[in-house]
């Protein structure tokens, strides 16, 4: 998936396949938010 991506980047796009960074990164529900700012638990707290 990732040397795809890679090569259709390159292919479509002025960058190289060599300048490319995919980085993975999971995130709990704490790191979201929502609009104007709120926090996620600051609006389950609204719910």
């Amino acid at each position: 998936m990732y040397k795809a991506l890679c090569e259709q980047l390159q292919a479509k796009t002025p960058i190289r396949k060599e300048d490319i960074m995919i980085i993975v990164q999971f995130n709990g529900p704490e790191d979201w938010s929502f609009s104007s700012g709120q926090s996620w638990k600051d609006e389950m707290e609204i719910i």
